[in-house]
C-alpha cells in the first residue's frame, strides 16, 4: 500500500513539475538543449529521490510542489548570480586586486549568501503550513543528501577514463 502511495507522489509530483514549466530557461543551440536537458533529468530525480524521503499526502503534494518549485527558482537565480560573480573572479584573478575590490567581492558575496538564507527563512513557514516542521526538516535532510550523492556521482564519472573509437 505504502508503495502505491510513494508511487502516486511520485508520478503526481512529475507531472505538476512539467505542468507548471521547467525552472530551467530553454536555450538554442544543441550544447544548451543538451545542458537543459541535463538539468531538467537531474531536477527530475531531485523531485524522485525527495517523494521517496518525504511521505505526503496527494493533498500536502498537490500544495507543495508547486511552492517548492517556486522556492527553487527564486534559488537558482540567486545561485546563478553567485556563479558568474566566482567566473569573474577567476577571469581576473586577484593579482592587481586593491584593498577595495577584495572587499567588495567579499562583501557580494556575504550579501549572495544572506539572500539564500533570506529566501530559505522566507520559505520555512509557507512549507510548514503545507506539510508540517517535521516534513520541512526530512525535507532540508532529502536536499543534502541528494547534493551529496548528485556529487560523489559526478566524481565517479569524471574518474572513468574517455572511451576511444
Amino acid at each position: 500500500m505504502k508503495t502505491k502511495a510513494v508511487l502516486f507522489g511520485i508520478i503526481a509530483t512529475a507531472f505538476l513539475f512539467f505542468a507548471n514549466g521547467s525552472v530551467f530557461a530553454q536555450s538554442a543551440g544543441n550544447t544548451n538543449t543538451k545542458m537543459q536537458e541535463k538539468k531538467e533529468k537531474v531536477q527530475a530525480m531531485k523531485i524522485a529521490f525527495i517523494s521517496d524521503k518525504i511521505t505526503l499526502s496527494a493533498k500536502e503534494a498537490e500544495n507543495f510542489w508547486p511552492l517548492y518549485n517556486e522556492y527553487e527558482a527564486k534559488k537558482t537565480d540567486l545561485q546563478k548570480e553567485n556563479r558568474q560573480n566566482n567566473r569573474n573572479l577567476k577571469l581576473n584573478g586577484t593579482e592587481n586586486m586593491t584593498e577595495d575590490q577584495a572587499d567588495q567581492i567579499v562583501n557580494a558575496q556575504l550579501a549572495q549568501e544572506q539572500s539564500l538564507l533570506d529566501l530559505k527563512k522566507e520559505y520555512y513557514p509557507k512549507f510548514t503550513r503545507v506539510i508540517g516542521s517535521v516534513k520541512v526538516v526530512q525535507l532540508y535532510l532529502a536536499e543534502k543528501e541528494f547534493n551529496k550523492m548528485l556529487v560523489e556521482k559526478l566524481k565517479e564519472n569524471r574518474q572513468k577514463p574517455a572511451m576511444t573509437h
